[in-house]
């Protein structure tokens, strides 16, 4: 049985906590700034990291922020394949 749970939309200062502690994450190496976004229940990282373990860490922090149910990381890795250096 599945029980379909209605998930609030974000304020900004969910996308503003979530984005300060991506920010002050200094184990992310961070090629650009790291935009946090929200659409409807889903939070939204865009930027470009080093490598997939910076973005796996930036999305992890995010998830785990109190009230954050859905995350499409949109992180571009440099220097794989379909990205630009």
């Amino acid at each position: 049985m599945r029980l379909d749970v209605a998930q609030p939309e974000f304020s900004s200062r969910t996308t503003d906590t979530v984005a300060r502690l991506i920010e002050k994450a200094g184990r992310i190496r961070k090629l650009s700034p790291i935009r946090v976004t929200e659409q409807g229940d889903t939070l939204i990282l865009r930027g470009r990291v080093a490598t997939r373990a910076d973005r796996d860490l930036a999305e992890n922090l995010a998830r785990l922020e109190p009230g954050v149910w859905n995350v499409r990381n949109e992180l571009v890795v440099a220097g794989e394949p379909g990205t630009s250096r």
